[in-house]
């Protein structure tokens, strides 16, 4: 509440949702029994949208600067992660307790996967409720110095003025005895040149990011919206600077990282034309299909999942990939002349090939089972009125590009009057599937003996399969039929 009281006082339009179950802030609005006097922003409870606080959220976005939402404080809240692949900033208090230590650790892993959807997400530590000379505090700060996010040098101290202000309606910025006054510097933006910093950092984080210019960018299975922040200020990129560095980085990593600027993790937009493939890839067979499908994709959406390089330091400005080859090449498809990049500190060989193999064999391709349990989880998005349009329109076009109208459904958020347009434009004169000149396959599986290419497994429609192997040894050949017999044998 002080904090969207201090963004108010310098002249920004001030949203807080109060978003735990609690309504700890709701409550607090509503203590001041002068209407004048009382909090000078609006207060909405949201505490009851669950996993769809983002549609009422964005209800607000084009009437105010800034929305300041609290969280409940359990991570498993279905809330927090919906917010915070939205946010721009999130500030974590903590106090100097064990216990927040440990629920901070899990909330630091909640808001890492949120980054992979959401990199304009930054994230802070607030130490609140602190005694300076306790032995806990300083050995508290230690253990999140290691968490990876960047801890704000200014601490909240207990005092009196916070409580009074709940208890009146108020916030400190709006009171006027001296403890109040003490509490208002800690939660007002600080101009002045002092080394001290005796500002709340959060704000001036935050302050630096609201610009009065706001501009979009692109969310996954959203259209554009206005972002809520924009950019970073230098106060902002002095306290983001306080990150701790790599462990054991190498010389070159480091003098590279600090003469451009960079915080690791960090990701950043690098020219195309930059970009080599590495010699210890560990993937080189890309489909053509595969690659223009994903092209298509990255010209609809852009790109959503940052790769992975590794600067050439006999060659500066070049970098090399150690994983995001098929992005590389979808980009290049599609026209474009940056990609959104994370740049990491390895050695070319060994270990340069590990993380692109580790990436690699942990990533799956989401099939059409994975689309249908989502359908099946979001009836709201759905409905039957829905799958009969989609049940037309598969009738009229085929698979293929049924799913491809699906992953437009979930990507932009199509209502089923939209649906229904779509498929009268394209598939009225077509009610009855029409034959087709010659059919194609589904899915298909490469099939290697020893390294060589031999065949495919390919599936059509709903109820054909064909195996084509040549190439064979006459054994090898009866081998694999008789297990194939023995397969069909099998009841």
């Amino acid at each position: 509440m002080h904090l969207g009281a201090a963004f108010h006082e310098k002249g920004k339009r001030v949203l807080v949702v109060d978003a735990d179950g609690q309504n700890t802030l709701v409550h607090w609005a509503s203590a001041s029994a002068d209407g004048d006097t009382g909090i000078p922003f609006p207060v909405v409870n949201l505490s009851e949208a669950g996993g769809q606080i983002h549609r009422e959220i964005k209800k607000f976005v084009n009437d105010y600067d800034v929305i300041v939402v609290d969280c409940p404080p359990s991570i498993t809240e279905k809330v927090s992660g919906v917010v915070l692949l939205a946010a721009t900033v999130a500030v974590i208090p903590t106090s100097s307790s064990p216990a927040d230590y440990w629920s901070s650790v899990g909330l630091v892993k909640l808001i890492q996967q949120a980054q992979v959807m959401n990199e304009d997400l930054r994230a802070v530590f607030l130490l609140n409720k602190t005694e300076e000379k306790r032995m806990l505090t300083r050995e508290l700060k230690r253990a999140l110095e290691e968490l990876g996010f960047p801890l704000l040098r200014t601490q909240i101290p207990t005092r009196e003025a916070y409580k009074q202000a709940m208890a009146l309606g108020q916030t400190v910025l709006q009171m006027n005895d001296r403890g109040a006054r003490l509490a208002a510097v800690e939660a007002r933006p600080d101009t002045t040149s002092s080394e001290k910093r005796t500002a709340l950092d959060r704000l001036n984080a935050i302050d630096g990011l609201v610009q009065d210019k706001p501009k979009t960018r692109e969310v996954a299975g959203r259209s554009s919206q206005p972002a809520l922040v924009t950019g970073l200020e230098p106060a902002v990129e002095r306290i983001l600077d306080d990150a701790p560095g790599l462990e054991n980085e190498s010389v070159e990593y480091r003098a590279w990282r600090i003469a451009q600027g960079y915080r690791p993790g960090q990701i950043i937009e690098l020219p195309l034309k930059d970009i080599k493939p590495s010699p210890f890839n560990p993937r080189h067979f890309y489909l053509k299909a595969s690659i223009a499908e994903l092209a298509v994709n990255l010209a609809k959406q852009g790109q959503q999942q940052a790769i992975h390089v590794i600067p050439d330091y006999a060659a500066p400005g070049s970098y090399y990939v150690s994983d995001g080859g098929r992005r590389v090449r979808a980009l290049k498809e599609a026209n474009k002349e940056v990609v959104k990049a994370i740049v990491v500190d390895l050695p070319i060989g060994i270990q340069s090939y590990k993380l692109g193999y580790d990436l690699n064999v942990q990533r799956d391709s989401q099939t059409v089972f994975d689309n249908a349990v989502e359908m099946v989880a979001r009836p709201d998005r759905f409905g039957s009125n829905m799958a009969y349009q989609v049940g037309r329109y598969h009738g009229a076009r085929g698979t293929e590009a049924t799913l491809r109208l699906i992953n437009r459904i979930v990507a932009d958020d199509l209502s089923t009057r939209q649906v229904a347009d779509i498929v009268k434009g394209r598939a009225s004169a077509q009610e009855s599937p029409k034959p087709a000149g010659r059919q194609r396959y589904a899915q298909r599986l490469e099939i290697k003996l020893d390294g060589v290419a031999v065949g495919d497994l390919k599936s059509y429609g709903d109820d054909r399969l064909e195996l084509r192997l040549k190439g064979l040894t006459k054994d090898r050949r009866d081998a694999i039929l008789q297990q194939i017999e023995q397969i069909l044998k099998t009841k």
